[in-house]
């Protein structure tokens, strides 16, 4: 990976997970496949020893999992709305 700036190499740190993991009541409130979904998409955030310049990157299973997110949303906004339209059907 190279810094999006300067274009070095091997220069960079990686400083891990944009979010820390979830406390236990999180977990809790929401289903654990989706704490964990969410857990996965978080990009991951490095800075160059160069330049100084600091950037995310998400990884494929990360960008597929932003995808599925999104996808379990719109199934669950459509699902919501057909099942109030039916009465009126």
């Amino acid at each position: 990976m190279t810094c999006p700036r300067c274009g070095d190499r091997p220069s960079l740190f990686c400083y891990g997970k944009r979010h820390a993991l979830y406390p236990a009541a999180y977990v809790a409130i929401l289903p654990l496949p989706l704490a964990m979904l969410h857990q996965v998409m978080a990009p991951v955030d490095y800075q160059c020893h160069n330049c100084g310049h600091a950037f995310t990157r998400r990884s494929r299973l990360a960008r597929f999992s932003v995808w599925l997110f999104w996808l379990l949303i719109l199934i669950v906004l459509v699902s919501i709305i057909l099942f109030f339209l039916a009465p009126a059907i």
